[in-house]
């Protein structure tokens, strides 16, 4: 919460409100958290943040990036080790978890088969689904355009 109101100067309940109008309307929802080395990198409040998430829905992809320090920025770049270990840490509760700003696989596979549904190599994307379902017959829980 010290976060939102010292860092971003916000407020996280308005956050928290807007993602559950979200999800209650049945928008596609993304989210994406920058781990910042020293500010909200708590391994603590992350897994508060997941046992929330998958509480709303567990099917909300949750991408977890990688901090790197830009203009007026001190604070080290985030360890990959951090990154990684709230990955794990995420895919415990939540089917769609992705790390960010580190190199690796950053497709989306099947919750029910583990086929890849999403290849991702930089910006190209290349579908391996028809429809909202996957080969196996789950549903594919996005809307692709």
């Amino acid at each position: 919460k010290a976060f939102y109101i010292d860092e971003c100067e916000g407020d996280l309940e308005t956050v928290k409100n807007n993602i559950i109008a979200a999800v209650e309307s049945g928008i596609h929802l993304e989210l994406t958290n920058l781990v910042i080395t020293g500010l909200n990198d708590s391994a603590e409040e992350f897994r508060k943040m997941v046992d929330w998430i998958a509480e709303l829905n567990p099917d909300i992809p949750l991408h977890i990036s990688r901090y790197f320090p830009r203009y007026l920025e001190t604070a080290p770049a985030t360890k990959i080790s951090v990154i990684e270990n709230f990955v794990e840490v995420a895919k415990e509760k939540l089917n769609f978890v992705y790390a960010g700003n580190i190199a690796g696989n950053q497709n989306t596979s099947c919750k029910n088969c583990g086929k890849i549904l999403v290849e991702r190599t930089g910006y190209y994307i290349k579908l391996n689904f028809e429809g909202n379902k996957c080969d196996c017959g789950c549903e594919v829980p996005f809307v692709i355009d």
